[in-house]
């Protein structure tokens, strides 16, 4: 978290400064705005006939960054970032070996 409580366990909502009387305060105040911010990365890789005869040796390595923010006691945004290195390309694609993709989210909670 980069600013915000920290998540429970389970699908709670992170908050902020729950104190609305006060004013918000800045990153270098020590305290962020209400609301809460999560940064998260993500590193895999995968290796495919280390040692099996019938199995095609190679793998893909890939990597995730997301940023998640929520804004309000109900509703919060979200991107995330995803890239692969694959060792071998696809038959189906043999010029494809870096796939990325980009999502974005607007999750709403209805608690």
């Amino acid at each position: 978290m980069v600013w915000g409580k920290p998540r429970d366990d389970g699908p709670t909502w992170p908050r902020g400064d729950e104190d609305s009387t006060q004013a918000p305060q800045t990153l270098r105040e020590g305290r962020g705005p209400r609301g809460a911010l999560e940064v998260a990365g993500r590193v895999e890789s995968l290796w495919l006939g280390c040692g099996a005869p019938d199995v095609q040796t190679g793998g893909a390595t890939s990597g995730a960054l997301a940023v998640r923010g929520w804004t309000t006691s109900f509703l919060g945004v979200g991107v995330v970032g995803y890239v692969q290195r694959d060792d071998t390309a696809p038959l189906e694609d043999p010029d494809r070996r870096d796939p990325w993709r980009v999502l974005a989210r607007t999750p709403v909670s209805f608690n």
